[in-house]
């Protein structure tokens, strides 16, 4: 089975592949000029392994929240090379992506939030003095989503955050202001897992894949969170 997944959502450009036994991941610092980089990107790193599109058997990219133009990119992108070849496509929302990184971070197995039941917050800035926001729990070796995905002020987010909860993502910049003088104990990882990763796209994607959360090109749908009228280019 061959996928290949790809992430817009962020400044990073997260493109996966999954084949022949072995994962090949890129991430690389993209800014915002994923639009101009992305296609041909991914056009030099198939041919760089002598893959052809009408050889994967799964297109995959992050669906969002995140940058607007970023994900219209992401999602065109798949959407354009998945129709062209009559593949089925995966969608995976990108708090979940980012959250994923809380699994591999060593402070996040000292204490309470490695015991099931911890909680793992995904924070992204998603301008305007918001954030996008989603809770986890943490099941064995995986997560568990328990809230919706969410677009609100830090103060409102902070109400939802237990104590001992792991918070991740660039959002933390907004949420450490409310945090000052609130009395919260919680744990904030380091920036290293502030950014998606291809290899935990590869992994969601698969897991979809294996569940059946398949569908075709045209019903692949972006989260924006926002309303129509504010997806404005950020």
């Amino acid at each position: 089975m061959k996928i290949l997944a790809i992430d817009t959502t962020s400044d990073m450009l997260c493109i996966g592949l999954r084949g022949g036994g072995r994962d090949m991941e890129y991430d690389l610092l993209a800014g915002k000029k994923h639009a101009a980089f992305c296609l041909l990107t991914v056009e030099r790193i198939l041919a760089g392994q002598g893959w052809q599109a009408r050889e994967i058997d799964y297109f995959a990219c992050a669906l969002g929240p995140g940058s607007f133009t970023g994900i219209r990119t992401g999602v065109a992108t798949v959407k354009g090379m998945a129709w062209a070849v009559k593949k089925p496509v995966v969608g995976v929302p990108s708090l979940d992506l980012l959250a994923r990184n809380a699994l591999e971070a060593r402070e996040s197995f000292d204490e309470e939030p490695a015991r099931p039941g911890g909680r793992v917050v995904a924070v992204t800035d998603a301008r305007r003095g918001l954030l996008y926001a989603c809770v986890y729990r943490r099941e064995g070796n995986s997560l568990r989503r328990i809230s919706p995905y969410m677009l609100l002020p830090p103060r409102d987010l902070l109400k939802r955050v237990k104590d001992g909860s792991i918070i991740l993502g660039d959002g933390v910049r907004l949420l450490q202001e409310v945090l000052r003088g609130s009395g919260s104990r919680v744990r904030i990882l380091d920036k290293d897992y502030w950014r998606p990763q291809s290899r935990h796209l590869l992994a969601l994607a698969a897991e979809k894949i294996a569940a059946g959360e398949i569908c075709d090109a045209l019903r692949l749908k972006p989260v924006y969170l926002y309303p129509k009228e504010c997806q404005v280019r950020k």
